[in-house]
């Protein structure tokens, strides 16, 4: 496979799979190519593509889909110093991937795809009641104001908005996005719906945020997973993540139920 591609499209796609891994397989097929990752402690899901027509140029020997393992790290500190609008030149075979950017080639080997965790083929179906767009860069400030006032993040959701909120020891703070106000571009609530999650999950999720444009997609239900699926790069990428629930044990209710069945 070879392509072009604006270094801007190709360091977005890598820094969105970066949160969860170091290692991904890569597929690469007539339509375009795209990444599936699980984090370590199976908390959270990327899936990351670029269509064909986020490339400049996109040329594939055979109709055939291409599968390698790639090392994220080492690709991003090789794109590290290239400049947003530069365009790099993909060469890549089962055994080795080359970018090419002006008089500069870097090539690494592949990674034997087999050796790299196996992730389930599609998104997880979750029961999500409600449906959100937003500017990703505003949720990603949101979010980076909550991360100092707690460990937790909640999204919620009724007919009249979406709401994020976190809550610490003696601080609180509340975003209320109504459906009628400029700040949400699309909104659907079917029923209300109420989440809570890890605030250092959302955050590493969010740092691949960078472009006044990016737009986000904000799915939740009651107590279900979080989805945020972006589009990145002028639309060139998309990415979503899929985030578990942080679920509230009642232990006094526990201990309760302890003690009836200790006393039956």
């Amino acid at each position: 496979m070879r392509g072009y591609i604006e270094a801007h499209a190709l360091k977005t796609f890598l820094k969105a799979i970066k949160p969860l891994t170091s290692e991904v397989r890569l597929r690469v097929s007539p339509d375009g190519v795209n990444a599936r990752a699980v984090d370590p402690g199976s908390v959270a899901m990327v899936v990351a593509s670029i269509d064909r027509d986020g490339f400049e140029s996109f040329d594939l020997d055979s109709d055939e889909e291409i599968v390698v393992g790639i090392n994220v790290d080492r690709l991003l500190d090789a794109l590290k110093h290239v400049r947003k609008r530069e365009v790099v030149e993909v060469d890549l075979s089962k055994a080795e991937i080359a970018l090419k950017i002006g008089a500069l080639k870097y090539t690494t080997q592949t990674i034997d795809p087999e050796s790299i965790r196996k992730v389930p083929s599609g998104i997880v179906k979750a029961d999500f009641t409600t449906s959100a767009t937003l500017n990703a860069k505003k949720l990603k400030e949101y979010v980076n104001l909550m991360s100092k006032i707690s460990d937790q993040i909640t999204f919620s959701s009724d007919e009249d908005g979406l709401y994020v909120r976190a809550e610490g020891s003696v601080e609180k703070l509340k975003v209320s996005l109504n459906k009628n106000d400029y700040d949400l571009l699309e909104f659907e609530c079917k029923s209300p719906a109420e989440s809570k999650f890890s605030v250092v999950y959302v955050k590493d999720l969010l740092k691949v945020v960078s472009d006044a444009s990016d737009l986000v997609t904000v799915k939740i239900g009651k107590n279900m997973p979080l989805s945020l699926k972006l589009n990145l790069a002028e639309d060139k990428v998309i990415v979503e993540y899929l985030l578990a629930p942080r679920i509230d044990y009642d232990y006094e209710e526990f201990e309760e139920g302890k003690e009836e069945g200790e006393r039956s």
